[in-house]
């Protein structure tokens, strides 16, 4: 379980980032498209790829699990792992609500 998360979404034309701050409710439901995030999993398979989005994941202990993905692909940098299909509509709809919580007033 995580009691976090920061996630990094990335435009890369032009080049800016979007960053979100997750509670851990929202970071455990990311959590659920990388099977095996956290695990020391590894794959010999490993492409050049520019990550879409990066999640740092905070355990309540500390430590830190970081994630890179492609929406298709993820890695913790020991090999690339196919991604649980919605991902790329979960990261779009954390996005349209942290858009939508900058633009309301106090």
């Amino acid at each position: 379980n995580y009691a976090g998360a920061v996630v990094t979404i990335r435009d890369y034309a032009p080049t800016r980032s979007t960053k979100i701050t997750l509670d851990a409710t929202l970071a455990n439901h990311l959590a659920t498209f990388f099977p095996q995030l956290g695990t020391g999993k590894k794959s010999r398979i490993a492409g050049t790829w520019m990550p879409t989005v990066e999640v740092q994941f905070m355990a309540a202990e500390g430590t830190v699990t970081h994630v890179a993905s492609t929406f298709d692909v993820w890695s913790e940098g020991n090999g690339d792992f196919a991604a649980q299909p919605g991902l790329e509509a979960y990261v779009s709809s954390l996005r349209r609500e942290a858009a939508s919580k900058t633009h309301e007033g106090p």
